[in-house]
């Protein structure tokens, strides 16, 4: 997919995976909202890519994902700044044992509600990508991190069940 002229949100964007993804993302032509709960490296994100990238062209919203009504304000910020949503990137994670419900709000539910949400604005317009990030951790044995792998692989499976539901709609 082309990307140049194109809006995107992308969750977890201020460091790791988001934060290579909105660099790319921006390499390519793009309009990018990054969203994150952390608003420092948010902040400083956003500062460092207006330096290489002209300021209107990334929008910062700090966001708790696990948070219906902040998820759906960025979704609806980004619009209303950028005038449409072509790309979602639901990258947010955490590996937290300890506090495993966290990490399943995080990691699965933000992503389903991500997915449906980014899906709701797409059909309003021309439609768009979602991508849904995971790990491999799911696909073996991670004894470490039950957790982690038993969530990880789930963004793949929601993929293919939403497609499958969206053409037949």
């Amino acid at each position: 997919m082309h990307v140049n002229g194109k809006v995107a949100l992308v969750t977890g964007a201020a460091q790791g995976i988001g934060r290579a993804f909105v660099q790319a993302l921006l390499e390519e032509g793009a309009k990018v909202a990054l969203v994150d709960r952390n608003l420092e490296a948010g902040e400083e994100s956003k500062a460092a890519l207006d330096e290489q990238f002209e300021a209107q062209r990334t929008l910062f919203m700090q966001c708790d994902v696990t948070d219906q009504e902040q998820l759906q304000g960025a979704f609806k910020k980004t619009i209303e700044h950028f005038g449409r949503l072509d790309v979602v990137v639901n990258n947010a994670g955490v590996n937290n044992e300890k506090d495993w419900e966290s990490t399943i709000q995080i990691n699965l539910t933000s992503v389903i509600r991500g997915t449906y949400i980014g899906l709701e604005y797409m059909r309003k317009g021309n439609g768009g990508v979602i991508i849904n990030i995971s790990s491999l951790a799911g696909k073996k044995i991670f004894y470490i991190n039950p957790c982690w792998a038993t969530v990880f692989p789930s963004p793949a499976g929601l993929c293919n069940c939403t497609l499958s539901n969206f053409l037949h709609d």
